[in-house]
């Protein structure tokens, strides 16, 4: 959640800095572009992550660097071009930075019962499996689900970009003032959709979601209908409380799909890239709508709209099918992101066995599966340290490198797919008397 803030003031910023220099409907148009060019930067950091790690401390301090200087041209410019250049790089930085955010979000909490309540703060309880089954049927419904949530949160970003849009032009005019109330709005219904969406295992968080999008398009006719009136209070108001389900909606549900994804870091942002990119591609017609008060192109618009949000979220019988053979064919697979075990909402159950140290686990565990003495050293520090694998390496003089492999060879001794499904399976494992 904070990180969406920080997006918020950012592109608040660039609108009034905007509005400095074109016409309303012009700003909008900037604003899409320039939040569109926010997903290279929620792009470089996985590839960085996956293709140049050692990169990784380097690049963020330039990011870091970036985003302070882009925000002083936002803040100081006194060219239109200024501004828009400012507004380029510092969404992208803070692209960069979101990667980083929603990624750590999902390795902490995508596998507890209170994820859409830690969305919204931020802002199923899954049974771990250490191996990776080639099930035909559980990765095809994965595929199927993924497939569904991405198109459906394509059409909930375009109700939604289009409502913005139709606020931001009044913002320009100054009808309406986007930069204070709203926000409290925004974190009221944040809260109260993390705590609707957590109830029965978020089995109900489709409906509540097509819900909020059906009540939030209500706005967009008061846009169209009495765009001059005195309507715009009521509309906005309704708008930034089904905001703030959808936020909370496409967090939760891409950090649940990235605990079986291969390339996991990419997922968690992923609700955030569809959201960018489809306001990219709708505010341009939307703005044209609404300057023209057309009743009828909206209607259609917003029926398309409703029946692509219905079939996406409501209308797959199957859905549960697809999810249960899921969960029960598919391993987590948040090795990728590495980390901490995620914490669960209330007091978990102790894992390890009582009358079991560590050193005993430990001993057993090494015994069980064969474990050379320099394993067990590395097994070690891997199941108690939280320091990445450059610092455990220095720790242990070995080079990253030869790190990785004596990784590998435990790994494939004891049937694990990563370093985080090997600790997991260690603490998970009871040894057999």
């Amino acid at each position: 959640m904070l990180f969406f803030f920080t997006f918020l003031a950012c592109e608040y910023l660039f609108d009034v800095r905007m509005a400095e220099f074109v016409s309303p409907n012009e700003v909008v148009i900037y604003e899409s572009l320039v939040i569109g060019a926010s997903v290279i930067g929620f792009f470089v950091r996985p590839i960085l992550y996956y293709r140049r790690p050692h990169a990784i401390d380097a690049t963020s301090d330039v990011t870091g660097v970036l985003l302070v200087a882009a925000l002083l041209l936002l803040i100081m410019a006194v060219q239109v071009e200024v501004v828009i250049t400012g507004g380029l790089v510092a969404c992208c930085a803070l692209g960069y930075c979101g990667s980083t955010a929603h990624a750590n979000f999902a390795r902490r909490f995508a596998r507890t019962p209170c994820l859409a309540r830690a969305a919204a703060l931020s802002v199923d309880a899954l049974e771990y499996g250490a191996k990776w089954h080639d099930d035909p049927e559980a990765k095809a419904a994965f595929r199927r689900a993924v497939v569904r949530l991405t198109v459906a949160t394509a059409y909930l970003s375009s109700v939604f970009a289009a409502l913005n849009a139709g606020f931001t032009t009044l913002h320009a005019v100054g009808a309406v003032d986007l930069g204070d109330w709203p926000r409290l709005l925004l974190v009221v219904s944040s809260l109260v959709a993390g705590a609707l969406f957590d109830l029965h295992g978020r089995s109900y968080m489709n409906i509540g979601m097509t819900c909020a999008a059906i009540l939030s398009t209500l706005s967009f006719f008061v846009l169209i209908v009495d765009g001059n009136g005195g309507n715009e209070l009521a509309a906005t108001i309704i708008f930034y409380l089904g905001l703030g389900f959808f936020v909370v909606f496409f967090t939760t549900k891409y950090a649940a799909v990235s605990l079986y994804a291969r390339w996991s870091y990419f997922w968690p942002c992923m609700g955030r890239v569809v959201n960018n990119v489809c306001s990219m591609f709708v505010t341009a017609p939307a703005v044209a709508i609404i300057s023209s008060q057309n009743v009828l192109a909206a209607v259609g618009a917003a029926l398309v709209m409703f029946v692509g949000i219905a079939i996406t979220l409501l209308g797959q019988l199957g859905q549960r099918a697809d999810d249960a053979a899921m969960r029960d064919g598919l391993p987590l697979a948040t090795d990728d992101l590495g980390g901490d075990l995620a914490p669960t909402c209330s007091d978990p159950e102790p894992v390890e066995a009582a009358e079991l140290t560590s050193d005993e686990r430990l001993d057993a565990f090494v015994a069980t599966f064969g474990l050379t003495e320099r394993e067990r050293d590395i097994l070690e520090v891997l199941v108690v340290s939280d320091q990445s694998v450059q610092d455990i390496a220095t720790t242990l003089f070995l080079s990253r490198s030869t790190l990785y492999r004596h990784i590998s060879s435990i790994n494939k001794k004891a049937g694990t797919a990563s370093r985080v499904a090997l600790i997991n399976f260690f603490w998970s494992w009871t040894p057999k008397d």
